[in-house]
């Protein structure tokens, strides 16, 4: 049972270690993101980059129950079992078959 108790506070000691690597690692991957993001919005038409950073920002000061539009939703797009299911191409630009 002693011999136990080393073993059990060895978790509680080395946790500074294990949240700074930890953080380490999420601000590295926080980097690739914001990098990612910028040259991706960078290539966009910044009419439409404004127009939906307009959309997110009342979406987000909206109150819940959320009545602004949503802007993370996507018509024609769907979540099954965590993988998107996409409808043709036509139907997600309007067109009718």
């Amino acid at each position: 049972m002693l011999s136990q108790i080393p073993d059990q506070y060895s978790q509680v000691r080395n946790i500074g270690k294990t949240l700074t690597r930890r953080h380490k690692s999420n601000l590295e991957e926080r980097n690739r993101q914001v990098e990612g993001h910028q040259g991706f919005t960078q290539t966009i038409d910044t009419k439409l980059v404004d127009e939906w950073e307009l959309m997110c920002q009342k979406w987000e000061n909206d109150c819940v129950p959320k009545t602004a539009k949503n802007p993370y939703h996507v018509e024609g797009l769907s979540e099954s079992f965590g993988l998107p299911v996409l409808l043709p191409s036509a139907a997600i630009n309007g067109h009718t078959t």
